[in-house]
């Protein structure tokens, strides 16, 4: 037995890089073990042989196929240089839903919100349905105004343009903030020298490291002291695997597939998402997003450069969906969401010294999600982490109002 147990670490260690709940895990030790005792050595290494390799094939297979799994739709991977799309795309696609059901397979199906895109780019790689003009204003931030998982039309810059009349351009990628000014910078050179930009910034991702924010696994996802230690497993075994293996992903066969059983059984989500009743339905909020909304102190983003600074009209503040619907959230969470945001201060205090106007959305989102909700309606898709239609039309005035004000 003793000189087996080295086989029986090599295959419990291959096993928990699977990232299967911890029952699952126990599962397999106690099965392992028992095979281990009653087998011979070499009829033991052939079974951890072919079960490794009946896994890593089902999961190349499921990777590399996309007709036998439907994987969520990524604009931004059509990119030249991880900065723009490729030049003059136009494509319709079906997105079978957002970016927390593609992270979290565990999710509830119905939380799902299935949309049609038409994703189409300029000349220079931007997406926008017009050329720039000069004079346009100059729409700079990440996926929230690249209009990630959302329609053409449905676009701010198409909002601005086409329901306020107001010419606006896209130039827009799901980029650090640290890039914004050297996107704005990089159009200076090269397109216009005397463009007028609009920067926004996203509460989710823009202010430092979101998962330091706070510790997540004090978040009460469900009202089950089961959960606690399930929780806790994951997050350290989540640790340890980003640190010893950052390139290893999670496998889509087995672990989905426990996921859902476990869902179905237990009623338990996976650690980074929570799922909340929100009006007469489920929405999906994800974690490290809304550790960020709790963060008291978040990194303010490095100030572009002085010749884009003098060409900003206004820099706008886009709420996590956390923040929009937070009095709907569990209480820990909802007592600990400072008022307002932190990082909405740390911006202002940031951009105060050049007389740089930053307009806050959070309100007006507020507002409009107690409105939408009295139809069973929403300002964020329920299963993404972006603003769908009816926020980016809120969000249109009150930057169309800044950005008007800005030119008398």
């Amino acid at each position: 037995m003793l000189s087996k147990t080295p086989l029986l670490l090599f295959a419990l260690a291959a096993w928990w890089t699977l990232s299967l709940p911890l029952y699952c895990d126990l599962a397999a030790f106690f099965v392992l073990t028992i095979i281990l005792i009653r087998s011979r050595t070499t009829d033991y290494c052939l079974l951890l042989f072919a079960l490794t390799g009946s896994i890593a094939g089902f999961e190349l297979l499921l990777r590399n196929n996309d007709r036998l799994i439907t994987t969520r739709y990524r604009e931004h991977e059509q990119s030249i240089d991880g900065s723009r799309y490729l030049p003059h795309l136009r494509q319709n696609v079906f997105s079978p839903y957002g970016d927390i059901s593609a992270i979290n397979p565990s999710l509830p199906r119905d939380i799902r919100e299935p949309r049609f895109i038409r994703f189409q780019t300029d000349k220079l790689g931007f997406r926008n349905d017009v050329e720039y003009a000069p004079g346009d204003i100059v729409l700079i931030g990440d996926s929230f105004i690249a209009a990630t998982g959302m329609d053409q039309d449905t676009a701010l810059p198409a909002v601005l343009r086409h329901i306020h009349g107001l010419a606006a351009y896209s130039i827009a990628f799901p980029l650090e903030p640290a890039n914004y000014g050297t996107q704005a910078e990089w159009f200076q050179r090269h397109v216009d020298a005397n463009a007028k930009f609009a920067f926004f910034y996203f509460e989710g991702n823009d202010f430092g490291s979101p998962a330091s924010a706070m510790d997540l696994r004090n978040i009460p996802v469900l009202p089950l002291s089961a959960t606690r230690l399930l929780d806790t497993y994951d997050w350290q075994r989540h640790f340890l695997l980003t640190h010893l293996a950052p390139a290893l992903r999670y496998p889509r066969l087995v672990w989905g597939m426990s996921r859902r059983l476990e869902r179905r059984f237990f009623m338990r989500y996976d650690f980074n998402a929570l799922v909340a009743h929100i009006g007469d339905k489920q929405m999906a909020f994800y974690l490290p997003y809304l550790s960020a909304a709790l963060n008291s102190k978040p990194e303010a983003p490095a100030l572009p450069a002085s010749t884009v600074i003098k060409q900003l009209a206004c820099v706008f503040f886009i709420p996590d969906k956390s923040r929009v619907y937070a009095r709907f959230l569990p209480d820990p969470i909802r007592q600990q969401m400072q008022e307002p945001s932190p990082a909405y201060n740390a911006l202002r205090h940031s951009y105060a010294a050049h007389g740089i106007t930053v307009v806050d959305l959070t309100a007006v989102l507020r507002r409009a999600a107690e409105e939408h909700l009295r139809r069973s309606e929403y300002v964020y898709w329920r299963d993404d982490t972006h603003w769908n239609r009816q926020g980016i039309t809120t969000a249109a005035q009150a930057v169309y109002e800044c950005l008007i004000s800005s030119r008398d």
